[in-house]
């Protein structure tokens, strides 16, 4: 049985997409084209994990930028044996027609000069 509130949930998704799309759209990448560069990240204490630098050719920091690397570098570094690891990927970014955004290349843990392990 379906409530009141559910009869928006719908209609608000699209409403959401549309505003999302007149605000940002003009962030969005090529979809398909390949995007090379390179994310410098880290893995904190309490499992947090935070971009120190990043940066991609033709690619605009933008909402679906932001949620498709932060996806990318939590599957990384969000484990507990990651934390206080730096690790820099090299490779390509790219998003596919469905809007699924990749991350194409070589993921590695960043030695720190003084620090063992």
């Amino acid at each position: 049985m379906s409530t009141f509130p559910d009869a928006f949930i719908e209609p608000e998704a699209a409403f959401k997409s549309a505003v999302m799309h007149q605000t940002w759209g003009h962030l969005k990448v090529d979809r398909r084209k390949r995007h090379p560069g390179y994310i410098l990240f880290t893995a904190g204490e309490y499992r947090d994990v935070v971009v120190i630098k990043s940066e991609f050719d033709d690619v605009p920091d933008s909402p679906w930028f932001y949620t498709h690397i932060h996806d990318f570098i939590s599957k990384k570094a969000g484990k507990r044996e990651q934390c206080g690891k730096v690790f820099r990927f090299d490779g390509f970014y790219r998003v596919c027609l469905n809007g699924v955004g990749q991350f194409i290349g070589k993921t590695r843990v960043v030695r720190m000069p003084g620090r063992k392990g």
